[in-house]
């Protein structure tokens, strides 16, 4: 199958990132000839033929229908036809004005919903005061500008409202993309709430990754660790204000991110804050972590840190909120917390201290099986082929004559 992969980045920034790459590999493992459409680059990268990159102006009106993005997609269309596209996240950089070529050409698409911006214009349901908030939902976005939610200030909050009325005005996602994959049932439920006419042509997914190696005997010194964005919604100050209360237990913290200062402000002697990683060294933080922290206070789908994790045996605490307690089954895979809590994450991380060896080498393998189960690249690419098929089939069946 000719397939188009297409992102802002062909950098790992970030999960969605992550899985945009890991899909356009898969994709290419099983025989399918890939190609991708991104921004060009900031650093130098591994390229090849298959990559079309769009040179991207800081101007408002690219960000709200980038014309750049849309003359590339329609070179690529016509050199490389491709039979089906698959979007990951493009606001802001490639934008939905790539959404009428594909339409032009009669070219099936398929989005993976990666955050909530197609419901909320800041994408975390997240707002100034760092709390849950769902007051854009369903198309209110002025609300964005009202409380002025984006955490870079009020010109920013105006911008991302605008964007978002743009596209709902001129580039309507539930009657212009054929498909959606949503990486969790929590997700998936929360566009029904508002846009029900997308059960007929919705399918959940969960994220997936390559890297599986089970080896998980924990006898040395037990260390926690985070791995993500250093950002206010990923409750880090609850997680510094915890380990405070626990003198005698370390913790690593491994991201970059806009409260990096703050962060390194709070740092009690037992924390340490080790920067941004990747590759083998990351993983190899990861396999050795007693239990990988997952503290965010907004609604996560399915982060790829539990992903990861669960693959190498390395059990997770997640907050109780979004997609999370999907994934973390409760004293089986992992333990759940009050999110923002310091006394229930407290709690529970003394009881997982008190967890005997033989106890832990039991979570860490349900840990790890339920990743064979859910996040193995075999599966997935069965379903998402199969997700491919539908699409073409739905799209040639309600073609106009």
């Amino acid at each position: 199958m000719k397939i188009l992969q297409i992102n802002n980045f062909l950098e790992k920034f970030g999960g969605s990132e992550t899985v945009y790459l890991n899909t356009i590999e898969l994709l290419k493992q099983n025989g399918n000839d890939v190609f991708s459409l991104s921004l060009l680059p900031q650093n130098d990268i591994d390229s090849n033929l298959s990559n079309y990159f769009v040179n991207k102006k800081n101007l408002l009106h690219n960000k709200l229908y980038s014309i750049a993005a849309q003359k590339k997609i329609e070179h690529l269309i016509k050199i490389e036809k491709p039979e089906i596209a698959h979007i990951h996240n493009i606001f802001g950089g490639i934008t939905f004005s790539i959404i009428s070529s594909l339409i032009k050409y009669h070219i099936p698409i398929v989005i993976t919903i990666h955050d909530f911006r197609l419901l909320c214009p800041v994408f975390i349901f997240y707002n100034r005061q760092n709390r849950i908030c769902e007051k854009c939902n369903g198309g209110k976005y002025y609300h964005c500008l009202i409380d002025n939610c984006s955490p870079f200030g009020i010109v920013r909050s105006t911008i991302v409202t605008f964007e978002s009325y743009f596209r709902q005005w001129f580039i309507p996602f539930e009657e212009r993309i054929d498909s959606f994959i949503f990486v969790s049932n929590f997700t998936m439920n929360k566009f029904f709430e508002k846009y029900s006419s997308l059960k007929n042509k919705s399918y959940q997914l969960y994220n997936f990754t390559f890297n599986f190696n089970f080896e998980k005997n924990k006898t040395a010194e037990k260390y926690f660790l985070f791995v993500g964005r250093l950002s206010r919604e990923k409750g880090l100050l609850t997680l510094i204000n915890a380990f405070k209360e626990l003198p005698n237990s370390r913790l690593l913290i491994v991201g970059e991110g806009p409260i990096k200062k703050d962060i390194f402000l709070e740092l009690p002697p037992n924390v340490e804050l080790l920067g941004f990683k990747k590759g083998e060294e990351l993983l190899l933080l990861i396999k050795n972590a007693y239990f990988v922290l997952v503290t965010s206070e907004c609604y996560e789908n399915n982060p790829m840190g539990i992903v990861e994790s669960f693959a190498i045996g390395t059990p997770v605490i997640g907050s109780n909120i979004g997609g999370i307690p999907e994934i973390i089954q409760d004293g089986i895979t992992g333990f759940l917390f009050e999110p923002g809590n310091v006394s229930s994450l407290v709690h529970t991380l003394t009881n997982t201290l008190k967890i005997n060896i033989e106890e832990y080498s039991i979570i860490s393998k349900e840990a790890f099986n339920f990743a064979k189960k859910h996040f193995n690249p075999s599966t997935h690419y069965n379903k998402l082929i199969d997700i491919y098929n539908k699409t073409l089939l739905n799209k040639k069946y309600n073609a106009p004559i």
